[in-house]
């Protein structure tokens, strides 16, 4: 899923299980993770993340690329940055990004930590 903010962001969200890494497995009986919660979460404080752009890209113009964050989750609900990468090498905008991200909380769960891939496009 893609959705553009303004002519500044597209950002898509893809669940785990990519090649690169496996989706956690479910305890017997408990729900899977609701990731169309996560989802709603990181696309209310898309402006925070455009934010972070806007910020950077007034001191460089040019500014722009991709980057992608993988997030986990723990079972409280908080969330940690656990890798970047892509094509947007700001510093300034990936701390921001990441200190967004990290504040967010999401809903708790009995499975073991969920990881989520979110990308980012950035485009001056």
């Amino acid at each position: 899923m893609n959705v553009r903010i303004g002519a500044a962001v597209v950002v898509g969200l893809m669940t785990t299980g990519c090649a690169a890494r496996q989706a956690p497995v479910a305890a017997a009986g408990a729900e899977a993770y609701p990731v169309d919660e996560a989802r709603r979460i990181v696309m209310s404080q898309l402006s925070s993340i455009q934010q972070c752009y806007a910020e950077s890209v007034d001191r460089d113009p040019s500014l722009g690329g991709d980057l992608e964050v993988v997030v986990q989750i723990a079972p409280a609900g908080t969330a940690s940055l656990t890798s970047k990468s892509g094509t947007m090498q700001d510093e300034e905008i990936l701390v921001c990004i990441e200190t967004k991200i990290e504040s967010l909380r999401f809903p708790q769960h009995d499975t073991p930590p969920e990881a989520l891939d979110f990308r980012f496009t950035f485009t001056p």
